[in-house]
């Protein structure tokens, strides 16, 4: 429960002694009383987040032993009082969110053991003064959303230590001091919504450090430096609502940001280009054509964007390409690319997007590929036999497609392969035995198609595979129990299938096996003693018994079982003796046939003598 009420009230001179005082995050009203000022070995103050209005006392400066102070949140109004700058111990000042108003006191340059100072949210006014500058252990500052003008002083450019500077929401107006650029420890830079004027210096690209710089809002012109490339570790940057102008640089990573419309044609002039990174964006459009005369470009990521067309249209002959990206996009078309112009290709994932036709043949000509992602498109037709040739292929990815046909026995070659899709097709006949050869495969689906026959004793080969998915097929007879060297097996799904005929106990020695999916099949007999197969999916399966909820017991199971024998018994005993008793009378037939006939002849031949 919240404490409430003055601070009028409270005896600070009984607490010479006291060091530390917390407050924070109470109902206290009314105004911090003169006398907190006689509280001289106090180092730690929290008075944060509560409802105190008034001035900050001067009597604050008595407080020489101050390391830590927190006046955030409150209703305080008036000036900052310059006594602040006596606490010549003090580490964190902290007076946002309130209403402060006025500038602030030069006196704040003698803190020089001060490391963090937040002043945003307030109603403050004029410039910076030049003295900030001195605070040299000074990693976060923090003066947005203010009222704040003039230039951004350089001397700013001494703060070696600055970590965070934050400027935004304020009226700075002039160009951003190159000094900035020293800042060599700074890792957020926030400059927007000001009315900075002429180019971003060419210095910022000294700021290898920076993963965040926000420009935004502003009325910055000229062209992006190339420099800014050297920006490695920059993982958000805003430059939108400027007047910036000029092309892309080579050199410049822009993923995920909040760039929008087409990407130029002038892009390919960056003849030079060997990194273009654009993804998680709200580009749209085409690739420019342009794009063919990057000739040199390496890797190209503009996944997660809008761009559509035609995907083939805007390659050509890019002989260094390594790594391809375009997925989740709205490209459109067949992948009909001359697959010869990209000998060095690794990586091409062109998933979720609206590709259509089939998988050309020719992509078996790209033989240093190791990831071929073709998922959620609508690709139709048979999975060409030319895949095969990808002997460094390690992912294939070919689900939610419209593949038909069988599943090539030539992927059985891809012994480097650790990762199988094929699901979500319409992929018929049997499961190739040639699959048991890829020995490197850690996961695999061929889920949702029309697979039948039995499952091959071949995934017995496959010990490194951990996820096994062959559910919404139509697989008939039993599970083999060679399934159950696959050692490392963690999860097995082989759900609405035609699986009939007993679990095999050997599952009880699969002790990675946590996922269990078995429903909906015809199998029966008691299921296997494992943790696994307590907690599997097993509906749909009448003749399964044992020990688990929902399931009848064994007991039953065997007690039925043998009444079915002694009947079956009976019924075979009874048709064996009908059976031995028609022979029996057959014979007897045909034996009183013989006699009589013997007889008949004895007859004549007495008459005839």
């Amino acid at each position: 429960m919240a404490l409430n009420g003055t601070l009028q009230e409270f005896a600070f001179s009984s607490f010479p002694h006291l060091v530390q005082l917390n407050l924070s995050f109470n109902i206290f009203f009314g105004i911090i009383p003169p006398q907190i000022g006689n509280l001289s070995k106090l180092q730690y103050l929290d008075l944060g987040s509560n409802q105190l209005s008034g001035v900050i006392p001067p009597e604050i400066g008595h407080l020489n032993q101050l390391r830590i102070l927190y006046f955030d949140v409150n209703q305080l109004h008036g000036s900052i009082p310059p006594e602040i700058g006596q606490l010549s111990l003090i580490n964190v000042l902290a007076l946002c969110h309130n209403n402060l108003y006025g500038s602030i006191p030069s006196s704040l340059g003698n803190l020089s053991n001060l490391a963090n100072f937040y002043f945003n949210n307030n109603s403050l006014f004029d410039s910076i003064p030049l003295v900030l500058g001195n605070l040299n252990s000074l990693s976060t500052m923090d003066l947005s959303q203010n009222q704040f003008s003039g230039s951004i002083p350089l001397s700013l450019g001494n703060l070696s230590n600055l970590g965070i500077l934050y400027l935004y929401s304020n009226s700075f107006s002039g160009s951003i001091p190159s000094i900035i650029g020293n800042l060599k420890s700074l890792l957020q830079l926030d400059l927007s919504e000001n009315q900075l004027i002429g180019s971003i210096p060419l210095s910022f690209g000294n700021l290898s450090r920076l993963t965040l710089m926000s420009l935004f809002n502003n009325l910055l012109s000229g062209s992006l430096p190339p420099i800014l490339g050297n920006l490695k570790s920059l993982s958000a940057l805003g430059l939108h609502i400027n007047q910036l102008s000029g092309v892309i640089p080579s050199s410049i990573e822009l993923c995920k940001n909040h760039l929008s419309g087409v990407i130029p044609h002038s892009i390919g002039n960056l003849t030079g280009l060997l990194l273009l990174n654009m993804c998680e964006n709200h580009l749209s459009g085409p690739i420019p054509k342009s794009f063919k005369n990057l000739t040199s470009v390496e890797r190209v990521l503009l996944n997660q964007n809008n761009l559509s067309g035609k995907v083939y249209e805007a390659f050509g002959d890019h002989p260094n390409l390594t790594f391809l990206n375009l997925s989740q996009n709205n490209f459109c078309g067949e992948i009909s690319f001359n697959w010869r112009n990209f000998p060095k290709l690794g990586t091409f994932i062109v998933s979720v997007n609206n590709i259509s036709g089939s998988i050309p043949p020719e992509i078996g000509d790209s033989p240093k590929l190791q990831v071929l992602d073709l998922s959620s498109n609508s690709i139709v037709g048979e999975i060409p036999v030319q895949l095969g040739k990808l002997f460094s292929l390690n992912k294939l990815i070919l689900n939610l497609n419209q593949l038909s046909g069988g599943m090539p026995l030539e992927l059985g070659s891809l012994t480097e392969l650790q990762y199988l899709d094929l699901s979500a097709n319409k992929l018929k006949s049997s499961i190739p035995k040639s699959i048991g050869n890829l020995l490197r495969l850690r996961y695999l689906d061929l889920s949702n198609n029309q697979f039948g026959h039995k499952i091959p004793i071949e995934l017995e080969k496959l010990i490194h595979l951990s996820e096994l998915d062959l559910s919404y097929n139509f697989l008939g007879e039993e599970i083999p129990f060679q399934i159950c060297n696959m050692k490392s097996l963690e999860k097995l799904r082989l759900c609405h299938n035609n699986l009939s005929g007993f679990i095999p106990r050997c599952f009880e020695g699969m002790h990675r096996l946590s996922h269990v999916d078995i429903s909906y099949n015809e199998l029966l007999g008691p299921i296997p003693n494992s943790s696994a197969f307590k907690d599997a999916q097993m509906e749909g399966n009448t003749g399964l018994c044992g020990n688990v909820q929902g399931l009848p017991s064994c007991r039953a199971f065997t007690t039925c079982k043998q009444a079915s024998r002694k009947k079956w018994v009976v019924i075979m005993f009874s048709s064996l003796v009908m059976v031995v008793l028609l022979i029996c009378l057959i014979g007897f037939r045909v034996l009183s046939n013989k006699r009589r006939t013997e007889n008949r002849k004895k007859f004549v031949r007495t008459c005839l003598n």
